[in-house]
């Protein structure tokens, strides 16, 4: 099951990629896209990343979120703790 917190691919005509759970509701997520914005998906067009990645994956997640943090690009979570 998805949650709040978990990477998954995303997988729509608009964007195929890796993308961060900001937000959950009953048929749909509010998703970070890296490097890009947030946008509202349907669960339906994800995948939870636990399931398709390895420990070198994750090793690239973990170094893509320090860059996002040294740069200030995670404004988005402070926003969204307040909703």
């Amino acid at each position: 099951m998805i949650e709040v917190g978990d990477w998954i691919y995303l997988n729509t005509r608009k964007f195929k990629g890796n993308a961060f759970v900001i937000a959950k509701g009953q048929r749909e997520l509010l998703v970070h896209i890296p490097f890009s914005s947030v946008s509202r998906v349907s669960i339906n067009s994800v995948t939870k990343l636990d399931d398709r990645l390895g420990d070198k994956d994750f090793q690239i997640l973990i170094v893509l979120q320090i860059w996002e943090i040294k740069n200030g690009l995670t404004s988005w979570q402070s926003d969204a703790g307040r909703s």
